[in-house]
């Protein structure tokens, strides 16, 4: 069975879900990943001018895996993806899809 692919829209919206302190961090996570955002930060990583300014696509998909690997909790990873800018990268690429949209 083949996996839907990511929706930015719906990322950026768990991730809101984390910043207003509404869902705790491992849910975050579990609905980061059920949502495909591992392969949102592999297809950043390896191409060309998909993030925007200031985000650090090695470094969020380096925390990614530390927590898909049981290395570290969901808090510090959801820390380290806030620094990495996922945040941004998220709002770019939801902006990207719905101007490819309409």
């Amino acid at each position: 069975m083949e996996r839907p692919p990511a929706d930015p829209a719906k990322l950026l919206s768990a991730w809101t879900e984390w910043e207003t302190g509404e869902t705790p961090p491992g849910r975050v996570m579990s609905n980061l990943k059920t949502g495909g955002m591992r392969d949102v930060l592999d297809h950043v990583g390896t191409t060309a001018d998909v993030a925007p300014e200031g985000v650090q696509p090695a470094e969020a998909l380096d925390a990614w895996m530390g927590w898909e690997t049981g290395q570290t909790a969901p808090g510090p990873v959801m820390t380290a993806l806030h620094a990495a800018g996922v945040r941004a990268l998220l709002e770019h690429l939801t902006a990207a899809a719905a101007s490819a949209e309409g």
